[in-house]
């Protein structure tokens, strides 16, 4: 299996954040956007296995927000990032033969 450069992505805590909603996508995200919950004190997660949907590559926007204990989210700050978690084509032809040398 190949092996990709993974991204760290982390955050300061809202105050009185019980919950953030990181957004991943490639378009600005909204509300209405798919999102992973990440209970306090999590305040950073690693790409792509931290997140639960699929990431290809191209530029994403990143964008989290904080809930508190009543349900009250607020605005997503959002971040603007290439992301490429694709590895390259695997070399091909392998040939051994004999050396003379």
């Amino acid at each position: 299996m190949a092996r990709i450069q993974r991204q760290r992505v982390k955050w300061d805590p809202g105050s009185d954040a019980v919950i953030h909603r990181v957004y991943i996508s490639q378009e600005e995200p909204t509300y209405d956007s798919p999102y992973a919950e990440f209970e306090m004190p999590v305040t950073e997660i690693i790409l792509p296995e931290g997140f639960p949907y699929p990431i290809g590559e191209g530029d994403f926007y990143v964008g989290v927000s904080a809930l508190d204990d009543l349900g009250n989210e607020t605005d997503i700050v959002i971040v603007s990032t290439p992301f490429d978690f694709s590895p390259p084509g695997a070399p091909s032809n392998i040939i051994i033969e004999p050396y003379s040398g």
